[in-house]
Parts: structure tokens; C-alpha cells; sequence
């Protein structure tokens, strides 16, 4: 199966962070291959929606200079670096559909993600 894209894991805050400085963030999404690439925001589905945006516009840099992206993830195995966390939710963000290409899946990932059902694994494109 081609490697088109990242897993993008989601994981509540934990309240002593949440609380810092006041912020309303509660959620967090990250990218292994991109470890220092992470978003926070009010819900899953915002946080990896600022994530994916961001991907989108790390591909376009990378594009426009001829450099290579880090190696993307198999779209059949999802990560397990943050599993053991509760409330963990991972999603496979595929970078190779054209630009403006969203799945049905994706907008699925908005009701999902408001049960925030622990392990649950979806399927988008960018």
C-alpha cells in the first residue's frame, strides 16, 4: 500500500498543562515525523484540523524548494506512541490526493470526535 501521508495523533491535555496561562486548549495533535509540529485547540477535531493545514503548508514549502518530506507513514498501520493515553484518537492525513480533496471521512471526523471515542482511527485527505 502506497505511503501517502502522516498519522496525526490527538490526545487530551493534561489539566495542569490545559490550565496553563488560562488557555482554553485541551487537546493536542502531533506527527512523529515532524516532532517539533504540534497544535493545540478546544477539541480534537480543530486541533488536527490546524495540523493538517499545517502539513499542507510544510508540502507546499517543501515542494517549492525541492526537498524532500520526512518518510511517510503506512496508511494500514496506525501509531502507537501515544495509545496508552486515554482519550488518544489517531488519524491518517494522506498527503498525495490533489489539493482541495476531502473524503467524506473527514467531515465524519467532526461528529467522531465531539464522542472522542478512545482508539478510534480515521481516514482523511488534505
Amino acid at each position: 500500500m502506497p505511503r501517502n501521508g502522516y498519522w496525526v495523533e490527538c490526545i487530551p491535555l493534561p489539566e495542569d498543562e490545559a490550565n496553563q496561562n488560562l488557555s482554553k486548549d485541551l487537546y493536542s495533535a502531533s506527527v512523529s515525523s515532524f516532532p517539533e509540529l504540534t497544535e493545540t485547540a478546544p477539541s480534537p477535531d480543530l486541533a488536527i484540523e490546524k495540523l493538517r493545514t499545517r502539513l499542507k503548508s510544510i508540502r507546499q514549502q517543501y515542494t517549492t524548494t525541492g526537498d524532500r518530506l520526512p518518510e511517510m507513514d503506512n496508511p494500514v498501520r496506525p501509531p502507537t506512541r501515544l495509545r496508552a493515553i486515554q482519550g488518544w484518537i489517531s488519524v491518517y492525513i494522506n498527503l498525495g490526493e490533489p489539493k482541495g480533496v476531502r473524503t467524506a471521512l473527514f467531515q465524519s471526523l467532526v461528529a467522531l470526535t465531539s464522542a472522542f471515542i478512545p482508539g478510534s482511527h480515521l481516514l482523511t485527505a488534505i
